[in-house]
């Protein structure tokens, strides 16, 4: 199964939180894609943890390392992004986070995401068959 994974889904995968487990499976038997953005989006939200306490510097450095090594295919975002910016304005949605949505379109895949709007509008667009949350599993 081909599937783009999202920043919140991928940040599952090396933080432990509710769906982890879900976010883990689905990782183990896909084949993974995800724009190189999303890379950046998972650091900011270890980050983010860090800020919060929840992390140590060097638990945020081990998390971001285990993640930059996932068997994960990434797609250069500046390909996306005429796409992405058509989604967002059709979507009425962030463009970062159409890029996502312009993946799976590219690759004809499906979308799986933690982001409830963005399932939302995919659904008021259309596109609903090909963005998920991980309850879709």
């Amino acid at each position: 199964m081909r599937l783009v994974f999202d920043a919140c889904v991928l940040v599952k995968l090396v933080y432990d939180e509710q769906d982890s487990d879900v976010a883990a499976d689905l990782f183990r038997r896909s084949e993974a894609f995800a724009p190189d953005w999303a890379l950046l989006e998972c650091s900011h939200a270890l980050l983010k943890k860090r800020r919060a306490g929840f992390l140590s510097d060097d638990e945020c450095r081990e998390r971001f390392g285990v993640l930059s090594r996932l068997e994960l295919e990434t797609a250069e975002s500046p390909r996306l992004l005429e796409h992405a910016q058509e989604l967002a304005l059709a979507l009425n949605h962030d463009v970062y986070d159409c890029l996502y949505l312009a993946l799976a379109q590219a690759e004809d895949c499906d979308l799986v995401t933690c982001d409830e709007e963005l399932v939302k509008a995919a659904e008021a667009a259309g596109l609903g068959s090909r963005v998920h949350t991980l309850a879709w599993d």
